[in-house]
């Protein structure tokens, strides 16, 4: 699909759902690669649509508005990994996996240090929060997305974000110690 600037800064709706519906899959793997989840990628993506959208007089005219598009998900991928105080991908598949390791050290005759896990693993399990315990488990181990975390939990999106990312500080920061 060739996407017109000009089209887009006169806010010609169908040439902009056309973009929308051309790029929102791509854009949303691409987000996903990112987040680990589909609905926020999917609501990352959206808000890049909306910032074009908003601000079409920005663009310069002979701009590459798929490049751009790239580049803000991107960013909205980024800045949203920071809200929730991730340092890399690695904090999230760390946490995936000590979950993991949990659930098979119990089914298992356990050596020392699959004893030494699975005790520190207990323990720092034990010293969250109730609330932020139960969001960590909710979403590695029942593997339930933000939205879904949210109604089971009756508080809004942005409270298990917040329960989530205090209790990945507090596994990392008990590890640390260790």
């Amino acid at each position: 699909m060739k996407i017109s600037v000009s089209r887009i800064k006169q806010h010609d709706v169908d040439h902009f759902e056309e973009v929308y519906k051309s790029y929102m899959p791509v854009l949303q793997r691409f987000a996903q690669q990112y987040t680990y989840d589909a609905e926020t990628a999917k609501d990352l993506v959206h808000d890049a649509f909306l910032w074009v959208w908003n601000n079409a007089d920005k663009i310069r005219e002979n701009g590459n508005l798929a490049a751009l598009l790239f580049r803000l998900v991107r960013s909205n991928c980024l800045n949203y990994l920071r809200s929730l105080g991730i340092r890399d991908r690695n904090d999230v598949k760390y946490a995936e996996a000590m979950a993991e390791i949990n659930s098979l050290l119990e089914d298992s005759g356990m050596d020392d240090l699959g004893l030494w896990r699975h005790q520190w693993l207990r323990h720092a399990l034990k010293l969250l929060p109730k609330r932020g315990r139960e969001a960590l488990e909710l979403h590695f181990v029942r593997n339930m997305h933000t939205k879904a975390i949210a109604l089971e939990m009756s508080v809004s999106e942005s409270t298990v974000k917040t329960h989530l990312k205090r209790a990945l500080k507090t596994l990392r920061d008990d590890l640390d110690e260790k």
